[in-house]
């Protein structure tokens, strides 16, 4: 049984903060990469840092058993060798420098000196990294010093300011890199790589987010889950759901005209027929909003037309300020909304006859 000692526990939001002498959780962050997650006696472990862990609950300082959870290095091994091995692709294959690297729970991403990549080159990169794969390279940590580091042709050059001992993370023939984070034994063990996104950050830069692994076998693992959801919902096949969504969103396009066209043909009926009332102002409460359009049918220079759908309230004039009678109506009553001098819109606790009796006052 593995134990540590806690020098402190500190009590923080909804979670403890506890200082742990020679903390043997890899901290996050440390290389770009997640840290260690696992447990305390038995309390999972939310986040590492160089001096202690984040957990869900208190703990007394003392000596207390723990235990690191190998699948989740595992896993930040798969993203972490995967990043080297991409950004080795993306060097050598392109001449394409790696400025940045991230990893989270859901996703790892890079940061390149690029500002365009098209879906062939993603394919491609896709496929070289798929015969790394296969090749079953393997991947050694190589230990040196500042004074033997220039006999290896490292991808990225390290600080002069660095004194220690450097480890570095060789892989096959293809790549070496100073790194002092999780790796994988084998490119075997990286399985595939799926580009998920690619976004422009940072004026002419290119984020590429990436999945690997058992994260990937995961990602793709839902993705067939869903598509073949959907498939079975259109009756019909993965492969051509494409096409049935496709049909399906032109008929939604045309269904959309449609009924704005008898929206207005429905709301010209109604507003010509509240135009012939005769009283200056005018309600008209409708279920479906279908009537929504009737304003344009009103004679507004002489009426004010009051539209009800649902918990809003239009008004619409051309004889008042609607904006000025918005806001009179904010001071005496619990509203919000706002408009323009011809028409505005408000929700709030306030009646027909309340909003009817402010025009009529004012």
């Amino acid at each position: 049984m593995n134990t540590l000692e806690i020098l402190s526990v500190k009590k923080l939001k909804n979670f403890y903060n506890v200082k742990i002498k020679n903390n043997p959780f890899y901290p996050d962050g440390k290389g770009g990469q997640l840290g260690d997650r696992g447990f305390i006696n038995n309390i999972k472990v939310l986040k590492s840092y160089e001096d202690g862990v984040d957990i869900t609950d208190e703990l007394s300082p003392g000596i207390h058993s723990y235990l690191i959870d190998k699948n989740n290095r595992f896993d930040i091994a798969q993203q972490h060798t995967s990043q080297h091995l991409l950004s080795a692709i993306l060097k050598d294959k392109f001449d394409i420098d790696t400025l940045s690297f991230h990893m989270s729970e859901e996703y790892s991403s890079i940061d390149i000196d690029l500002n365009n990549l098209n879906e062939e080159i993603i394919t491609e990169i896709e496929q070289i990294f798929s015969n790394y794969v296969l090749e079953s390279l393997n991947v050694e940590e190589i230990l040196t010093d500042k004074n033997n580091i220039s006999k290896f042709n490292l991808r990225k050059k390290i600080s002069d300011k660095i004194e220690d001992d450097i480890r570095l993370i060789k892989i096959g023939n293809i790549d070496i890199s100073a790194c002092g984070g999780f790796h994988v034994k084998n490119t075997s063990e990286l399985k595939l790589l799926k580009i998920i996104n690619i976004e422009k950050v940072k004026g002419n830069l290119l984020r590429i987010y990436y999945l690997s692994g058992d994260r990937a076998l995961k990602y793709f693992s839902f993705l067939h889950k869903t598509l073949k959801s959907i498939s079975n919902d259109l009756s019909t096949s993965i492969y051509d759901s494409k096409s049935k969504i496709y049909n399906l969103l032109n008929e939604n396009k045309e269904l959309i005209k449609d009924l704005k066209n008898l929206k207005q043909l429905y709301s010209k009926v109604i507003g010509e027929n509240l135009n012939n009332i005769d009283d200056d102002i005018i309600f008209f409460e409708d279920e479906n909003n279908h009537a929504e359009f009737a304003f344009n049918y009103i004679d507004l220079t002489e009426k004010v037309f009051i539209y009800k759908y649902n918990d809003q309230i239009s008004i619409f004039s051309e004889n008042i300020n609607i904006n000025d009678l918005i806001n009179k109506l904010k001071t005496d009553y619990n509203i919000k909304g706002g408009g323009s001098k011809n028409r505005g819109n408000i929700k709030g606790d306030i009646s027909i006859n309340s909003i009817i009796k402010v025009i009529k006052n004012n």
